[in-house]
């Protein structure tokens, strides 16, 4: 009995970070490899390029990698709310953490070797 390889595809993913109302905004990619999510730019075949920053745009890469037909990317979006303030000192005691709004989508490398989102 012979074992089929999955076929290898060259996925190229673009993470970046930048100036947006109230902050900055950012997108990054995590691979599913052997049963964990891993940041793109950390997975052992990943070949990363740094991209010339656009106006506004605090950094910007290319990370390119070879993966497995079914392989799932996880996206990470984040980006800062708009804050209202009830008074001048409300600031002081704004909570960081709730003022950034967090979207994660689920992607997989299809049979042609594009990234497209994971239907639910």
């Amino acid at each position: 009995m012979t074992s089929r390889e999955p076929r290898l595809h060259v996925v190229e993913l673009v993470e970046s970070e930048r100036v947006v109302p109230y902050g900055v905004a950012k997108q990054t990619w995590s691979v599913h490899l052997d049963g964990r999510w891993i940041p793109v730019r950390l997975a052992p075949n990943a070949e990363i390029t740094q991209r010339k920053p656009e106006p506004g745009m605090v950094w910007s890469r290319s990370t390119r990698l070879k993966l497995a037909t079914g392989t799932r990317l996880e996206l990470i979006q984040e980006s800062p709310r708009a804050r209202t303030r009830k008074d001048t000192f409300s600031i002081l005691t704004l909570d960081q953490k709730s003022s950034t709004a967090r979207r994660t989508t689920l992607h997989h490398v299809q049979h042609d070797g594009r990234v497209a989102p994971l239907k639910r």
